[in-house]
């Protein structure tokens, strides 16, 4: 808990902004630990038929346009138009060649360079990683003007927006609520899922509009 856990989640989602460095394959699929996959088919669902070509070239990725859950990590990629959250899809199925994208527009943002105390130590790293840095400070910065608990910059997000501004032909895509952020309503479309992030098992977010009592599953 504390300070360790929030240094713990930075180091996670940096450390995923690089999953591409260590596979050969044409997709990466990023999940969280405590995600559970609930059904077969997975390779039928998560790469659907295109119905315009017959390949199965194109992963779904879920969001929603409701009840923002990083709301500062979308925000901070400053793109325009409808906008969505990403911290829904599992797994969250990329093009390898994606990642690297995302890491430039970081740079392009926030490029900072190295501070003094790892020059001297040799440890100066990648543009990313010190543009990273500032990119989560700034998040965290400006969550904590409305919340004390702040922001922890979500991989999931920072990835979704970036694919749905620059590749969004390269993927399917099922937003729920999409017509809150004006999402055109072809990608709303409903899709069953392949797993479950388990401590939000059956939490839909029309609750987040009522007051109704919802028991997670974990704290």
């Amino acid at each position: 808990g504390g300070k360790a856990r929030s240094i713990g989640l930075v180091w996670k989602e940096w450390s995923e902004c690089y999953a591409d460095r260590y596979s050969t394959a044409d997709f990466v699929a990023i999940v969280d630990s405590d995600v559970v996959f609930t059904t077969a088919g997975v390779q039928q669902l998560l790469f659907p038929e295109d119905p315009a070509t017959g390949r199965r070239d194109r992963p779904v990725i879920w969001g929603h346009a409701d009840d923002f859950q990083f709301g500062g990590t979308v925000n901070h990629m400053y793109f325009t138009g409808p906008m969505a959250d990403f911290m829904d899809s599992f797994p969250l199925t990329i093009r390898r060649e994606h990642f690297a994208g995302l890491r430039d527009r970081i740079v392009k943002l926030c490029a900072e360079p190295a501070p003094q105390w790892a020059i001297d130590a040799n440890m100066t790293g990648e543009a990313f990683d010190w543009a990273f840095v500032a990119y989560i400070r700034a998040v965290d910065k400006a969550a904590r003007l409305v919340s004390p608990n702040g922001e922890c910059a979500s991989f999931h997000s920072m990835m979704g927006i970036y694919l749905w501004n620059m590749h969004r032909e390269s993927y399917h895509w099922s937003i729920r609520h999409g017509h809150l952020h004006q999402v055109p309503l072809r990608f709303t479309c409903p899709r069953l899922r392949v797993a479950q992030h388990l401590p939000y098992w059956g939490v839909e977010k029309w609750e987040s509009f009522t007051d109704y009592a919802v028991s997670m599953a974990k704290s």
